[in-house]
């Protein structure tokens, strides 16, 4: 997403004279990221075209994230004019996983318990009263949103089925992996509303030169669902 003359006013109304760093999705029509420097403090301004990724990302940075310490961003601001939403935030040292292509076993393991760790904290310490997208009050942002988990289970399932009869991704094997899936169900009937993430993976799981899980970063997809959404 191209990172306009309207953006850099709002910024610079917002944290001052900055100078541009880096530009980390120059080739992105969806979200535009910029590493920026402003009074020598080293900033990330991130763009949404969407309305439904922007508000939960809003809404973790000032409700969830708190609790992961250090390993989170901590939001300095955020814009909406109607046209392109925004966030700033602090830093989180390191490169992802992906971006170090890391392969051994050895190194992964540890990476991937720390990450476990500290999305149990996010799961003990919050409980939701809808499964969905939240607005940045709470609210849900979707009009229907669901309180039944079975509900909000099969409904999923519905929607990868519907999805994948329409563009032929599914063989016959597919198919009945997933009405299984929705006959079985009522497996998560006492689960309650956690905040969860959709894109928890190597992507966006942040590491030193030595492979030490720093943080993690971008959390536009995250929603109250069930523990399990995060492994997907």
């Amino acid at each position: 997403m191209i990172i306009n003359e309207e953006v850099i006013w709002i910024v610079n109304s917002l944290v001052g004279e900055f100078e541009i760093i880096k530009d980390h999705r120059n080739s992105s029509n969806r979200t535009g990221v910029l590493e920026i420097n402003a009074n020598n403090k080293r900033m990330f301004i991130k763009i949404h075209n969407r309305l439904s990724r922007w508000s939960p990302e809003v809404y973790a940075y000032k409700n969830w994230t708190h609790i992961l310490g250090e390993y989170a961003p901590k939001l300095i601001n955020f814009f909406n004019n109607d046209n392109f939403y925004g966030i700033i935030t602090t830093p989180i040292y390191g490169k992802t996983v992906n971006e170090y292509q890391i392969n051994d076993e050895d190194i992964l393991e540890p990476i991937y318990y720390k990450a476990g760790e500290l999305l149990k904290q996010l799961h003990n310490n919050f409980k939701g009263t809808y499964f969905g997208i939240p607005a940045i009050d709470g609210s849900p942002l979707e009009s229907k949103a669901k309180t039944d988990p079975v509900d909000y289970i099969n409904s999923a399932l519905e929607d990868i089925l519907k999805s994948g009869y329409d563009k032929g991704l599914l063989n016959n094997s597919d198919k009945e992996l997933v009405k299984w899936c929705m006959k079985h169900s009522d497996v998560f009937a006492n689960s309650k509303p956690v905040p969860t993430n959709w894109d928890f993976s190597q992507n966006n799981w942040m590491v030193d030169e030595d492979g030490k899980l720093t943080g993690f970063i971008d959390f536009e997809n995250m929603l109250w669902g069930i523990d399990v959404d995060s492994l997907e």
